[in-house]
């Protein structure tokens, strides 16, 4: 298994991150972490899987407008996530939120 980090992603005017770009071939992950490093307020978090389509994209969420306190790390931690091979994941964060996301890739 392998763990693939990413460090201090920026939720800078809530951009949004590619964790792993559809047909990168991992679609299977084990567990997910984030960890917010903003030292103050209840920032949210939006987690997601989409796809490109002819008429823009198809959009599912994993988790929307959750809210993962200062000091703490929420951890989805599942037997397996399986995404089909078309689809990426994508984080979205508040306007000044940084966190770190560790994905346990099978």
């Amino acid at each position: 298994m392998a763990v693939t980090r990413y460090h201090n992603i920026d939720g800078s005017s809530k951009s949004i991150v590619e964790l792993i770009p559809p047909f990168g071939g991992a679609n299977t992950l084990k567990s997910i972490m984030i960890n917010t490093l903003t030292t103050s307020g209840t920032p949210e978090v939006e987690l997601f899987i989409q796809r490109p389509t002819d008429t823009g994209t198809d959009k599912f969420s994993i988790i929307s407008g959750v809210k993962v306190p200062v000091d703490c790390s929420l951890v989805l931690d599942n037997s397996m996530f399986t995404i089909t091979n078309s689809f990426g994941l994508y984080i979205k964060l508040d306007t000044g939120t940084t966190a770190d996301v560790l994905l346990n890739l099978v």
